[in-house]
């Protein structure tokens, strides 16, 4: 695992394990959200720079 990934990692536990029952603004739902995706879509390119050239000419856009 990578440094970034290492990175990422914690973030997500670290967004995971706040408090649920504080109530939180729509602002502060949509940083959330937004950081989430952001880690999402990075991960997923980060796999998609892993796979093999052979499996990403094989998958359909």
């Amino acid at each position: 695992m990578n440094s970034l990934q290492c990175i990422y990692l914690r973030e997500v536990e670290r967004l995971r394990l706040m408090d649920r029952s504080v109530p939180i603004s729509e602002q502060e739902r949509g940083r959330r959200y937004k950081h989430l995706a952001r880690i999402l879509a990075c991960d997923a390119a980060i796999r998609d720079l892993l796979a093999p050239v052979s499996v990403r000419n094989l998958t359909p856009r």
